[in-house]
């Protein structure tokens, strides 16, 4: 995957992990916008794009979102689909989620009588 221009991901997933490791390998992702994808993509709007997004599962809004990223100002950087892939990391995960916790207790524990 990492010698792919872009990796095209036309389903809808609550949680699709195949962009995300498309990403990993700094490969930039054409994905369907639903789903996951639209919460761990860049579109190119984005400071750090990491991908283009398309609205229809058809041959046409495929064909039509390529072109929009082949035409594309600038080309994705691989640095910035990596970084974005990194979001997810178990280590980044487990931070925020015992970050997350402590907090949820130290309201808990300020609100006792």
């Amino acid at each position: 995957m990492r010698g792919a221009r872009a990796f095209v991901f036309a389903a809808e997933e609550d949680f699709g992990i195949v962009p995300l490791e498309a990403q990993a390998c700094g490969t930039p992702v054409i994905a369907y916008a639903r789903g996951a994808a639209i919460e761990t993509l860049r579109g190119p709007e984005s400071r750090q794009p990491t991908g283009v997004f398309f609205e229809a599962q058809t041959p046409t809004a495929i064909a039509a979102a390529i072109n929009e990223f082949e035409a594309l100002p600038a080309p994705i950087v691989p640095a910035a689909c990596r970084a974005n892939a990194e979001r997810f990391a178990t280590a980044c995960f487990r931070s925020a989620f015992v970050a997350f916790v402590g907090g949820a207790w130290l309201e808990h524990m300020a609100r006792r009588p």
